[in-house]
């Protein structure tokens, strides 16, 4: 039985359990261990017909999920079992994106009307409103210490703000189509975006100048990703690919991991590891295993076709 009925359209990292979570057009959102990646996924009810993005944070263990067609977000409690709790609605419009801050103090959502909010992920208190972006947001990224946010959008442009004053600290204009994602480096040293011109910009956070430029993939990326130790850059292709680069020789040719059908819709390194899991409209869900070498990586898994689930009673997100 595959893990999910449908096409599955995002990962998201989950500290909380040492492994990650998929979200699926089934409406479900399942929770892996990677550390032991043939256990049994826990299976949790979406109430939106369309998780549009995810996040979890550690502690307090909470997980979120947005859908497009709804102004609001589902929350879910994990530490002692899964309970739902409900979470704002944004007045204005659809929430398009969504991430939370290692720390677990602040999450943030961003919306198709460009405006992004900043919230304390204890009380559910919006913090603030940060406004810039001309159309969707269609990604947003905390640095690893959480005073920076990095957000994504429609209007060809990254931008990057500071959480503890609200204010917009830059903007890359770089991008010649609407960037989809981005994401920081470990350190948080350094940030890459990418999205539908099939570029992947990597720039010095400090002063927002570019260091490196990855064209491989005229049909774009959904998605960006460093390694855990920040020596491998991975990016998602609409062209059913995932290309790696090694950080060390930029001028390398992109080593190439082939294995999906359809295109690949997000990928992750999950909390800091080396093991790469992909997701597909293909329906597929891989763990990829990496060596020293970056020329041994190899598909170890299709997760989606090895499981059966169970659904976790009374789990449907509210509004």
């Amino acid at each position: 039985m595959r893990g999910h009925d449908g096409v599955i359209n995002l990962l998201g990292a989950a500290p909380a359990v040492n492994g990650f979570v998929t979200a699926g057009y089934d409406r479900m959102l399942r929770i892996w261990g990677i550390s032991s990646p043939q256990a049994e996924p826990t299976t949790v009810a979406a109430s939106t017909p369309f998780v549009d993005d995810l996040a979890m944070v550690q502690s307090p263990a909470t997980l979120y999920a947005s859908g497009i067609t709804s102004n609001a977000v589902g929350i879910w409690d994990i530490g002692q079992g899964i309970t739902p709790r409900s979470f704002a609605r944004m007045a204005a419009a659809n929430v398009t994106s969504l991430a939370a801050a290692a720390s677990g103090a602040l999450v943030a959502t961003g919306s198709s009307d460009g405006v992004i909010q900043l919230w304390e992920n204890n009380s559910d208190t919006l913090i603030g409103t940060l406004s810039g972006h001309h159309g969707q947001i269609n990604g947003l990224a905390f640095s690893p210490d959480g005073t920076l946010l990095a957000s994504a959008g429609d209007d060809n442009t990254v931008r990057l703000w500071d959480t503890n004053t609200l204010q917009e600290i830059g903007a890359i204009t770089e991008h010649s189509a609407p960037v989809l994602a981005a994401a920081f480096s470990p350190d948080g040293s350094q940030l890459a975006s990418t999205g539908r011109d099939g570029q992947v910009l990597v720039w010095e956070t400090g002063t927002l100048v570019s260091v490196r430029r990855f064209s491989a993939n005229s049909d774009g990326f959904s998605s960006v990703a460093f390694s855990g130790d920040g020596r491998q850059l991975a990016a998602g292709g609409l062209d059913k690919l995932i290309y790696l680069w090694d950080m060390a020789d930029p001028d390398a040719a992109p080593h190439l991991l082939r294995g999906h059908t359809n295109e690949v819709n997000t990928i992750l390194f999950p909390n800091g590891q080396s093991r790469l899991v992909s997701a597909s409209a293909d329906r597929s869900l891989r763990l990829w295993s990496a060596g020293s070498s970056r020329k041994r990586f190899h598909s170890a898994k299709n997760l989606s076709e090895s499981f059966s689930h169970r659904k976790v009673p009374g789990c449907a997100a509210r509004d």
